[in-house]
C-alpha cells in the first residue's frame, strides 16, 4: 500500500431509523445545556432549538469539507504532484473565503485533523505526524497479503485429482465479494454463510484493515495531554451564540457557559487518566470485540510502539479476539495474522474466540467468551452475586477493550452483552468505539453514565455542542475509562 492510499474523509451516512424506546431520555453525555439533543425528534424542537440544530450540521459540513481538502493536499505534497497541490490549496482558500469567521472560531486552520491534539499548528506537522504510523501498518498488512499471495501460487502448483487443492482469487474478485458483504453488515443483514465465502474476507481486509488501524492508531493519539492546560480548549462557535437574534431569548452556547466548561473539564480528566495509563506502559492484556481480520489490535500495536519505548522492549501479554464469525476469520485471516504477530515479538499470546454480542455475555453461547475475558475468576457466580461483588472484586484483567462498526452493525442489541462486560471490567479499563455517525455510542454514553467517563476523540473533540449532533466530519469515535 502507497501512501497515496492514506484513508480521506468519510462523510457520516445519515442516522438511521432508531427504533429504541426512551429516545427522548435526556443525554448523559453531559452537554445538558444544549437543547437540540441528537436523539430529540424535529417535531418537538423550538424554532430556536431548529436553527441551533441547523447551525451546528452547518458546521460539521465545514468541517468535513475543510479536513477532505486537508487530506488531499498532503497526499498531493507526498507524491509531489504540484498541480493537484495548488488546485487543492486554491480551493481550500475559496472556502476559508466563504467561511471565514466559523473556520476561525472553530481553529480548523490550527487542527489539521479536525479534531485536535493540542500540539500540531501546521500542516508539516500533521504529515511528520500521520506518516509514522503509515509504515509500521504497511509492513504487517504486506506480509499478510504476501502470505496470501504465496498460498495462491502453492494451490495453482499443487494439484489433487486434476483439481487444485483451494480456490485461487483475483484481487477483483475478492472486491466484488467483499462489497456485498459490506452492504449487509452496513444495514445490519449479514448472516453467518456470507463469511464462509474466503474471497470476501480477503476482500474485506483488504479495503479495510489498514484504513481502520490507522484509525485507532491516531485516535488513541489524541488523548495525549502532555504540555496541555485548559487554556488548550477552543471557544464554542461564535455562530450559536448568534442564531437566534431576533429572539430576546439567551442562546445556550454562550461561550462563558459553565456547564459547557464544565463538560470541557470533565474531558480532559479522563484524557489525562486514560493517557496515564496508556503512557506509563500499563496496556499489557487487551480485548477485541467484533475483531474481523485484526484490524484493531495492529492499530493498538502499532500505536503502542510509537508512543512508548516500554512497548518495544515488552510486547503485549495477551490479545483476545472475539467475532460471531471468528472460524472463518481464524481460517482465513487471523491464523497467519497471529504468526507475524508472534514472529516479529509484537505481542505473546493470541487467542480467538467465538461470541455474539446481541447476547448475554453469561449466555452458554458466550461461554468461551466469558470464561476467557474473566479468567474464569466468575464462572460460576450468579447475575445477582456479579453486582453485589463488582466494587470488591475485578474479575477481568484486560486492561482495554476495542470496538470497531459493531454497535452500529448490531442496532440496539449489544445492551445485555455490555452491561456484563462494563461490570467485570477492572476500574481504569479503558473502552475504544469506532463508529460511522454516533447514532448508538449516543445510546450507549446513556445505559453507562454512571460506570463510565467519556471523551469524544473525533471531529467533535473539545466542542460539546457538536458532540451531541448525529453527524462528524469523519467516523465517530469515543473512548470510555470505567470509574
Amino acid at each position: 500500500m502507497s501512501t497515496n492510499d492514506i484513508p480521506t474523509t468519510e462523510l457520516p451516512l445519515k442516522r438511521p431509523h432508531d427504533k429504541i424506546k426512551n429516545e427522548n431520555t435526556p443525554s448523559a453525555s453531559v452537554v445538558q445545556p444544549v437543547q437540540c439533543r441528537a436523539g430529540k425528534p424535529n417535531n418537538l424542537l423550538t424554532k430556536e432549538e431548529k436553527e441551533q440544530k441547523k447551525l451546528l450540521k452547518k458546521i460539521v459540513k465545514i468541517q468535513a469539507k475543510h479536513k477532505a481538502i486537508k487530506t488531499r493536499i498532503r497526499h498531493a505534497v507526498k507524491r509531489k504532484d504540484h498541480k493537484i497541490e495548488i488546485r487543492a490549496r486554491e480551493e481550500l482558500q475559496e472556502l476559508i473565503t466563504k467561511h471565514g469567521e466559523i473556520i476561525e472560531e472553530m481553529s480548523f486552520e490550527h487542527r489539521p485533523d479536525g479534531g485536535g491534539e493540542g500540539k500540531s499548528n501546521t500542516l508539516e506537522d500533521d504529515i511528520d505526524k500521520k506518516s509514522r504510523g503509515i509504515p509500521f501498518i504497511q509492513k504487517i498488512a504486506s506480509k499478510l497479503f504476501e502470505w496470501r499471495a504465496a498460498m495462491d501460487k502453492n494451490t495453482k502448483s499443487i494439484k489433487s485429482d486434476g483439481a487444485p487443492t483451494r480456490s485461487t482469487s483475483t484481487r477483483q474478485d475478492q472486491s466484488v465479494h467483499a462489497v456485498k458483504l459490506l452492504k449487509h453488515m452496513t444495514k445490519g443483514t449479514q448472516d453467518m454463510s456470507m463469511f464462509k465465502n474466503e474471497d470476501a474476507l480477503w476482500g474485506y481486509t483488504r479495503q479495510k484493515f489498514y484504513e481502520r488501524a490507522f484509525l485507532l492508531c491516531t485516535s488513541l493519539a489524541k488523548l495525549n495531554v502532555d504540555g496541555i492546560s485548559q487554556s488548550h480548549f477552543i471557544k464554542e462557535p461564535k455562530g450559536t451564540n448568534s442564531i437566534a437574534a431576533t429572539s430576546t431569548s439567551k442562546s445556550t452556547f454562550e461561550v462563558n457557559a459553565d456547564p459547557l466548561q464544565e463538560v470541557k473539564n470533565q474531558q480532559l480528566k479522563t484524557r489525562e487518566r486514560a493517557w496515564n495509563k496508556i503512557s506509563e506502559g500499563h496496556i499489557r492484556r487487551a480485548c477485541s470485540i467484533g475483531c474481523g481480520p485484526g484490524n484493531d489490535a495492529v492499530g493498538l500495536i502499532t500505536f503502542l510502539h510509537l508512543h512508548s519505548e516500554k512497548y518495544k522492549k515488552s510486547p503485549l501479554e495477551k490479545i483476545l479476539l472475539l467475532d460471531w464469525s471468528i472460524e472463518d476469520w481464524n481460517e482465513s485471516v487471523l491464523s497467519p495474522l497471529r504468526n507475524i504477530l508472534v514472529e516479529h515479538k509484537l505481542a505473546t499470546e493470541i487467542k480467538a474466540v467465538f461470541c455474539d454480542v446481541i447476547k448475554d455475555l453469561r449466555e452458554e453461547t458466550n461461554g468461551k467468551a466469558w470464561n476467557d475475558i474473566t479468567n474464569n475468576r466468575a464462572r460460576n457466580l450468579s447475575a445477582s452475586s456479579l453486582l453485589e461483588n463488582q466494587e470488591s472484586s475485578e474479575f477481568s484483567d484486560y486492561d482495554i477493550f476495542l470496538i470497531s462498526y459493531l454497535l452500529s452493525e448490531t442496532r440496539g442489541k449489544w445492551e445485555a452483552f455490555f452491561r456484563q462486560l462494563v461490570i467485570v471490567a477492572k476500574s481504569g479499563s479503558i473502552f475504544y468505539f469506532a463508529e460511522p455517525t454516533p447514532w448508538q455510542l449516543h445510546r450507549f454514553i446513556d445505559v453507562f453514565k454512571n460506570d463510565l467517563d467519556f471523551v469524544w476523540v473525533d471531529s467533535s473533540m473539545d466542542f460539546p455542542s457538536l458532540q451531541l449532533i448525529d453527524r462528524r466530519a469523519g467516523p465517530a469515535v469515543l473512548v470510555a475509562v470505567k470509574k
